[in-house]
């Protein structure tokens, strides 16, 4: 089984938030590069003991499960008007 998948850039918001999906395993995540911690967050698992790399690098091992938290945390940057 091939523990290496390679996660494909399927959009950007209009605040620069990337949404990564991987299409081996369906894991999702969210690439917060303006957000203050710049981290990623993990919409769905998918394969956990999978490497998921991203444009070519390794993606982080400790990218955050998104939960409410996290939404309430967002709230300010969601839906502004561009």
């Amino acid at each position: 089984m091939n523990h290496e998948h390679t996660m494909v850039l399927e959009s950007i918001s209009p605040i620069g938030t990337e949404e990564w999906y991987c299409p081996v395993c369906e894991r999702r995540l969210l690439k917060l590069s303006w957000h203050p911690d710049a981290r990623s967050l993990v919409v769905q698992p998918g394969d956990e003991a999978a490497k998921h790399f991203l444009d070519g690098h390794l993606a982080c091992n400790d990218d955050h499960l998104f939960d409410i938290s996290d939404e309430q945390r967002l709230t300010p940057w969601v839906n502004q008007p561009g």
